[in-house]
């Protein structure tokens, strides 16, 4: 909220909403230069560049999802067979699906943002910045992207009340609620893992579950399918035996990699070698994992 209120904006945004666009602009003429950045969302940023210095303008945008993010990439001229961006012939599958991704991640970003520049000075110039230079690497499509998956980690009591500020007391019963949603059009068979740990604390103390958490049950739970753009919720009760500071996250697997039946599927026209080709490129489908971005910290007191 702090860096909203530095912008100036309204916007009631959550933390994993949005993510950090990171600039550095240049002013390479002799005169001082004024930048506007700004969003398909209203958010926008102003700023001054002295000539011949370097300025790191940052700015919040909406998180993308894209239900194909490894779809071919359009030919320039549909008359002709040419491609933006060339596969190699031996290019390996998750080079492929790298590439693809990067390419239809960046003309999203592309597409909401928008830069211009003025001249502060006489001869007053004004153009706009080509941001289509931008490359986006592995790590920041995962800050961009949003999963296919969406994992929400939630803690109640006895009563069926949402802990108060995520506390809880030791040795009281509690009801840990994972939600979990599918973004896309199509089925899925997940397995839910649910993994609690001790925060601040070295992998074999956090992990270490004797005499600290106590729950009914298996912390690996599989789901029924789920179909696209359904939710389901899988409920787990525990109880907290120590004071301290627990981190909860969870993670989906798919068990099984969903296959269009033969009959629900629509006659097309039979597809060109070379889309045949590009497709198989790919390699065949494997089965998936997400995790959630946001672990719940919950904070455990003796009731007194």
């Amino acid at each position: 909220q702090p860096f909203w209120d530095r912008l100036g904006s309204s916007v009631a945004a959550k933390a994993d909403e949005y993510c950090l666009v990171s600039m550095d602009l240049r002013n390479a003429w002799p005169s001082q230069m004024a930048i506007h950045l700004e969003s398909d969302d209203g958010v926008s940023v102003e700023e001054d560049i002295l000539p011949g210095n370097t300025s790191r303008v940052i700015l919040p945008v909406k998180r993308v999802y894209l239900e194909d993010p490894h779809a071919t990439i359009p030919t320039l001229n549909p008359s002709r067979n040419r491609q933006f961006v060339v596969s190699a012939s031996k290019i390996s599958p998750e080079m492929e699906r790298a590439n693809r991704e990067a390419f239809w991640y960046r003309e999203r970003i592309l597409g909401c943002l928008r830069a211009t520049w003025k001249t502060l000075s006489l001869p007053k110039r004004s153009g706009t910045i080509d941001l289509r230079n931008i490359r986006l690497t592995t790590r920041m499509i995962e800050a961009i992207k949003v999963d296919e998956v969406d994992i929400q980690i939630s803690v109640e009591d006895a009563d069926g009340e949402a802990a108060e500020k995520d506390a809880a007391y030791v040795d009281e019963f509690m009801l840990l609620k994972v939600h979990v949603t599918n973004r896309t059009s199509q089925p899925i068979y997940p397995l839910v893992r649910i993994l609690p740990a001790l925060c601040h604390r070295p992998a074999n103390v956090a992990l270490e579950f004797t005499r600290k958490i106590a729950w009914n049950g298996t912390l690996q739970q599989p789901m029924p399918m789920l179909e696209g753009h359904q939710s389901a919720e899988v409920s787990l009760g525990m109880t907290v035996l120590c004071r301290g500071e627990f981190e909860i996250s969870a993670s989906v697997e798919e068990v099984q990699v969903w296959e269009e039946p033969e009959a629900l599927k629509s006659p097309t026209r039979p597809r060109s070698d070379t889309q045949t080709m590009m497709d198989a490129a790919l390699g065949v489908k494997e089965r998936r994992i997400w995790h959630s971005r946001q672990p719940c910290v919950l904070k455990t007191r003796d009731r007194k």
